[in-house]
């Protein structure tokens, strides 16, 4: 599960040899992951903070540094419109968890996850969810 950070970490190894360097502070982009994480867990999404996230970027290497620091996280399945997941994550609180994209993907439409990558590509930034 934890393949993207660790792909993201090679990534960023190329993108520095041509140049391209993130543009935060490590400790920016753990509170760029730790409110993307809120914005989704839960019962509820907001949408606005997911796309105020990414409006935050600026390059591929920034993105590449937030997939890293995202990392793998645990989803907390809300216990009104998904009691039967909730009861999974009861019983193993680690039953639901995935990269940034795992969790766009669950979380978001598709019109949703395309107004990320939209996003993204207004910046001239190539990565896609």
């Amino acid at each position: 599960a934890n393949e993207a950070a660790k792909t993201a970490k090679k990534d960023l190894e190329v993108l520095a040899k041509r140049g391209i360097k993130p543009t935060k502070m490590d400790t920016e982009y753990l509170t760029l992951a730790t409110k993307l994480h809120q914005a989704m867990d839960g019962c509820a999404t907001d949408e606005n903070a997911i796309y105020a996230v990414f409006t935050s970027l600026s390059n591929d290497a920034d993105v590449l540094k937030l997939i890293d620091a995202f990392g793998v996280r645990y989803l907390v399945p809300c216990a009104g419109s998904e009691p039967i997941s909730y009861t999974r994550y009861l019983f193993d609180s680690k039953t639901f968890g995935g990269s940034i994209a795992t969790w766009l993907q669950y979380d978001l439409t598709p019109g949703e996850v395309k107004k990320v990558n939209d996003i993204l590509a207004k910046k001239s930034i190539q990565y896609r969810f």
